[in-house]
């Protein structure tokens, strides 16, 4: 379970149910979410990736070396390498590079623009 999900439930669990029938339904909500949800973290710790369309990073990047690229989108040229063989990236990074290839090409572009189509 992620923290924050976990410090609402500590929170709810410090209403006392039986004074607050609304708490407690909030409770039993959140457990079953995050039952559901499973785990929040990869193995690492770290939470899942979202795929990336390596070859829109690369067609987006254009003549721009790795290194200059990396610099306008305010990432590492080691996450601009993940995101070009189509590696995980956080929401986070993906939006970084979108706002440097928006900036860099004048053409709006969103973190969705970035992503690996599903199938």
């Amino acid at each position: 379970m992620s923290a924050r999900l976990l410090e609402k439930i500590a929170l709810l669990e410090s209403i006392n149910p039986s004074n607050s029938y609304a708490g407690f339904v909030k409770l039993e909500r959140l457990r079953d979410l995050a039952i559901a949800a499973g785990p929040a973290t990869t193995r690492r710790g770290r939470p899942p990736g979202i795929p990336t369309n390596g070859n829109a990073v690369k067609r987006y990047r254009g003549a721009l070396s790795q290194e200059d690229f990396a610099a306008k989108c305010a990432v590492s040229v080691d996450t601009i390498q993940r995101a070009e063989k189509n590696g995980s990236l956080s929401e986070t990074k993906l939006c970084a590079i979108a706002i440097g290839i928006s900036k860099h090409t004048g053409h709006h572009i969103t973190s969705e623009d970035l992503k690996k189509p599903q199938k």
